[in-house]
């Protein structure tokens, strides 16, 4: 959902005028005319002063979308962009897929064969076919992208939690947790099923500990899986699929966490904490606490839920009560996305249950309370450091 500014809507306006005004008059010269008006208005209006402190904090746009504007439910799991840049929407009572302005939903029904797994979803993966995989409370669904048809599997393992949630995937393989017992891959050509590991009650981290359904990764350098624990004594478990062996890591603290990322680029797992955000390297097993938040901390700023990597590397959390904070580990640096706005940085971060940016930059918050989905989709920086920059240039075409 765009919003235009009264200076936008002025200059539609006079498009429109000039585009009618072509077809009585000279076509070919107002052409050019408008050409030139369109560069002549996006040159004057690309003018901006450097923000003075430094942060992005009026640098993003919102909009919120929920049931009403035709989400499958206002309680959201999980998010995926895919290459054709639809963003997929996990939620508590089915799965949404939006083109920017309109929902379509795939829901639980076992009496059709078009129907996804189960009823609420939990996981989505994008294969290197660029299907959707995704993962539900009562079992797996493919979606082949291409030739519109879902396939569906079920655990075969006897549980009360039949679940089945894919957390990575490589060129031929999608690697999921099934129930509280199995970590699974399935071939994404043959739709191979193979058992990699059988987890125990002792592979928990702590006793009445728990597994994070949707905080598991795959690395491929260690061929290993680390799971996030977030109940009980909070820590990471490591799996090493080559050996079974199991090993244990917490944080200093060691404070109540159900959120983490994967950072392909600084090969680290990034973990929204209580006592702060942590950045968990697999090069020395360590992890290290974020310094430059400790001003945040004393802010008694908490927070353990939402967490996400945009692709500039910054890192998006939740805190409470200041909301989502924007970290640049490049410029060790932070703020909150709208911190000139206390109403509208509310609104995006209360009762957040997951944060997810996607290729484009766009930020999505999802909600646990049922509060749908907010969009922050950044506003295109025009100048920094005094340079004039055009933005775009749009040809306006008559017939």
């Amino acid at each position: 959902m765009h919003y235009f500014t009264g200076i936008e809507l002025l200059f539609i306006v006079l498009v429109l005028i000039l585009m009618l005004y072509s077809r009585i008059t000279m076509l070919k010269n107002i052409k050019k005319i408008i050409l030139l008006f369109t560069v002549c208005f996006t040159f004057s209006f690309s003018i901006a002063q450097p923000t003075k402190n430094g942060n992005d904090g009026d640098k993003y746009r919102a909009a919120h979308w929920n049931v009403n504007n035709g989400l499958a439910h206002d309680k959201t799991y999980c998010m995926l962009k895919d290459v054709y840049g639809f963003l997929w929407i996990g939620t508590d009572g089915g799965l949404s897929r939006f083109d920017g302005s309109t929902f379509k939903n795939y829901y639980y029904d076992p009496g059709k064969k078009e129907s996804i797994a189960g009823i609420a979803v939990f996981g989505l993966v994008e294969d290197s076919l660029n299907n959707i995989w995704i993962g539900t409370d009562k079992g797996l669904t493919c979606y082949d992208i291409k030739a519109d048809t879902l396939t569906n599997f079920f655990s075969t393992t006897m549980t009360l939690f039949p679940f089945i949630v894919p957390f990575s995937a490589t060129k031929d393989e999608v690697y999921c947790r099934e129930s509280d017992s199995l970590i699974t891959v399935y071939n994404i050509h043959t739709f191979a099923k193979k058992n990699l590991i059988t987890l125990t009650p002792e592979d928990k981290l702590a006793k009445g500990g728990n597994y994070s359904i949707q905080n598991s990764i795959f690395d491929p350098s260690s061929n290993s899986v680390w799971i996030l624990s977030f109940s009980g004594n909070t820590g990471l478990l490591q799996i090493s699929l080559s050996t079974g062996k199991r090993e244990r890591y917490g944080w200093a603290g060691n404070n109540y966490a159900e959120a983490m990322c994967y950072d392909h680029k600084r090969n680290s797992i990034w973990i929204n904490t209580d006592g702060g955000l942590f950045e968990f390297s697999l090069h020395d097993k360590q992890a290290h606490h974020i310094d430059a938040l400790k001003e945040l901390e004393k802010q008694k700023s908490t927070g353990h839920i939402g967490i996400g990597l945009d692709p500039s590397g910054r890192v998006w959390f939740l805190t409470y009560p200041q909301g989502i904070i924007i970290y640049d580990p490049k410029e060790e640096s932070f703020h909150p996305v709208f911190e000139k706005d206390s109403v509208l940085q509310k609104s995006i971060s209360a009762t957040n249950g997951c944060i997810y940016c996607d290729r484009d930059g766009i930020a999505w918050s999802g909600f646990w309370l049922r509060y749908g989905v907010w969009q922050l989709a950044p506003i295109s920086p025009v100048v920094s450091s005094g340079q004039i920059k055009i933005l775009y240039v749009k040809r306006f075409y008559v017939d």
